[in-house]
């Protein structure tokens, strides 16, 4: 909480005496919002708790450094592979907006052309046909493009709850310890 209003208030007033990390915070300040960081917190801790939580750690949070190293490395191919899976999107993205753009132009020079009514309403018919055979495999790729992406930020977002360099202080009491690599 106290980073995102940092990020808001750096653009407006950059010499702001909290302009630092929460940790440091002087106690009187850092008091009058720990409600909302205590409730962002529950809501974030009901969010990957359960069946999730212990699927993804069946046998609970690793305690020994190999173990927790091996965690943190499992965090950076999951964070890397979610950038890759954004990329290859984007390309499919360029594709279908691609072919579409190439049906639309074909359209266009069927229309221009010279001949017959009837050949034109049926070549258009079969380019409308083949747009919407598109449009829905574009769909389709879409949606699981983001059911892939909801799965990769529930585990990120799970193993940065777990992290000690979390940017909004300390666990809450209950906690368990958090992930960090021994080195």
């Amino acid at each position: 909480m106290h980073n995102a209003w940092a990020a808001w208030a750096a653009m407006r007033e950059p010499g702001h005496d909290a302009l630092v990390p929460y940790a440091d915070l002087p106690g009187d300040v850092a008091q009058p919002g720990r409600p909302y960081l205590d409730a962002i917190r529950r809501v974030a801790d009901s969010s990957i708790s359960g069946s999730f939580a212990q699927t993804l750690l069946p046998y609970g949070i690793p305690v020994e450094d190999k173990d927790r190293d091996r965690l943190f490395e499992l965090y950076k191919i999951v964070v890397t592979s979610w950038e890759a899976l954004v990329g290859r999107r984007q390309a499919f993205n360029t594709f279908f907006i691609t072919i579409q753009g190439a049906l639309v132009a074909v359209a266009g020079l069927l229309l221009r052309g010279s001949g017959q009514v009837q050949s034109k309403a049926v070549a258009l018919t079969a380019l409308a046909i083949v747009g919407g055979v598109i449009a829905y495999s574009w769909g389709s790729l879409l949606r699981s493009y983001g059911q892939l992406n909801g799965g990769k930020f529930k585990v990120i977002n799970t193993l940065e709850w777990l992290s000690p360099r979390r940017s909004t202080g300390p666990s809450p009491p209950g906690r368990p310890g958090r992930l960090e690599p021994s080195s």
